[in-house]
């Protein structure tokens, strides 16, 4: 019965931490896009404008950048107008994109076109509509699928118009960008070790590099962010000035803190 706790506790501890470094690599990754984040409305019709970084990220498009949609067009509210919305946006897009990007509309009624929805990794959702006064469910695909050159990035849901361009844009730069980022992760103060976190390092490895410092050395200019996650003990006043120095060149970090030991000042 003892070992079985044990081993309970065990599990909760390290879910919990999958559950704070996904949390706090969410944040940093959240703030590196943030460009992305923000759509201008400068006129008095309401017309959205795109970032600055999406302009550019389209401009800078070699090939052809094609884009299929898979979202029924015989929905209600709010859905009919997100699919003209989308439509407008993409239509924004191709203008920035100088001819690169391409985008087809599919209407997937027929079993033929569910069935190429699913096989592009674009599932079918249930939707709540209002019928004769009544409340039914209905059935609908509302995903995008992203190629370029031999890259494919899938949206299988579009779920918020309001951050869409930053989930379009972000996967068209990991399809043109192929190189990934490194992202830094504090060790050697008490913070849970590479196996404590072993599921989420996995999963962030298949994007990022992750690399591992005690910053006693001067962090390396190709790390695009760092992550502290629950130290324990106190840094050393040369570890503070390397993540000084760092925060000051590039200043993109993510410090999860426990209650108790919330604060990185020695006694």
């Amino acid at each position: 019965m003892a070992g079985a706790e044990v081993q309970m506790k065990t599990y909760r501890k390290e879910i919990a931490l999958q559950t704070i470094i996904y949390i706090a690599i969410a944040v940093l990754l959240n703030a590196i896009a943030s460009n992305w984040l923000v759509r201008l409305d400068m006129t008095s019709g309401k017309i959205n404008t795109l970032s600055p970084a999406t302009e550019k990220l389209l401009r800078s498009l070699k090939d052809k950048l094609i884009v299929r949609v898979y979202y029924n067009s015989d929905l209600p509210a709010p859905y009919n107008s997100d699919r003209r919305a989308l439509i407008d946006m993409l239509d924004e897009l191709r203008s920035y994109s100088r001819g690169k990007l391409e985008y087809e509309l599919f209407d997937p009624k027929t079993e033929a076109d569910a069935s190429k929805a699913t096989q592009e990794g674009i599932p079918q959702v249930q939707v709540q509509v209002i019928n004769n006064d009544k409340l039914e469910v209905k059935r609908a695909f509302m995903g995008i699928v992203l190629e370029y050159r031999a890259r494919k990035e899938v949206i299988p849901v579009v779920q918020n118009m309001g951050t869409l361009e930053y989930e379009i844009a972000s996967r068209v730069d990991q399809m043109v960008n192929t190189h990934k980022k490194t992202i830094a992760i504090t060790q050697g103060h008490g913070e849970p070790s590479f196996e404590d976190i072993d599921k989420a390092r996995k999963a962030l490895s298949l994007r990022y590099y992750l690399l591992p410092t005690d910053l006693s050395k001067p962090i390396p200019d190709s790390v695009s962010a760092l992550v502290m996650i629950q130290p324990v003990t106190a840094l050393a006043d040369s570890q503070k000035y390397n993540l000084d120095q760092f925060m000051m060149k590039r200043g993109r970090a993510a410090f999860m803190m426990s209650m108790v030991n919330a604060t990185l000042q020695s006694s």
